[in-house]
């Protein structure tokens, strides 16, 4: 746990940073946007950033199995953001890289950065934990009403257009998608309702 805890806490620390900027040095644009997509789930978030400060660590190397089997880090990942992440050309991925990813997630998506403290770095390492169940938003290791709710809620707030910042909505995103048509919806809550049903009875 504590090994698990020093990428969370190494990486904490390096995000942190981005806070004492006033702007970063570069301007992405939507297309390489678009290829921070490191782990290809479809989406480009808070989880990309995360993998991407991991990269630029010092520390890296040291970490490197334990990123794999913590937090579902590979080495197709890896390759991605080296390919895709080094936004100046200079070889590596620093913290200037980083920051441009920030801002741009800041100012033109609705996924919103989240609060880089401890306690939700460490929130966010159980969400990316490949072992984590579909339907289980809340990380809690059972499927209930409450995570319907959760799903019903990030509906709500993306059908209006409006933005989130919390790991909850972060989560339903990512673990909502229970038949697997890539949108999350008032289905998916139904489902999640069904198999909590479901798994009552079995009890």
């Amino acid at each position: 746990m504590k090994k698990a805890l020093s990428i969370i806490a190494a990486s904490a620390v390096l995000l942190s940073a981005v806070q004492t900027y006033a702007a970063a040095e570069i301007t992405l644009t939507p297309q390489q946007f678009s290829s921070c997509d490191f782990n290809s789930d479809g989406y480009v978030d808070t989880i990309d950033l995360i993998f991407m400060a991991m990269v630029s660590l010092p520390e890296f190397d040291a970490m490197r199995d334990m990123a794999a089997e913590r937090v579902g880090f590979t080495n197709d990942i890896e390759k991605k953001i080296l390919e895709n992440g080094d936004f100046n050309g200079n070889g590596v991925i620093d913290d200037e890289e980083g920051i441009a990813l920030v801002e741009y997630m800041t100012s033109n998506t609705e996924c919103k950065v989240e609060d880089l403290s401890l306690e939700n770095m460490t929130k966010m390492a159980k969400l990316m934990d490949p072992k984590m169940e579909t339907g289980d938003i809340d990380g809690d290791g059972i499927i209930n009403a409450v995570d319907a709710s959760n799903v019903l809620k990030y509906y709500a707030i993306t059908s209006t257009g409006a933005s989130f910042d919390t790991i909850t909505m972060l989560s339903a995103r990512h673990k909502g998608d229970m038949n697997g048509n890539r949108i999350v919806d008032s289905v998916d809550a139904s489902l999640i309702l069904k198999k909590y049903a479901a798994n009552s009875v079995a009890k």
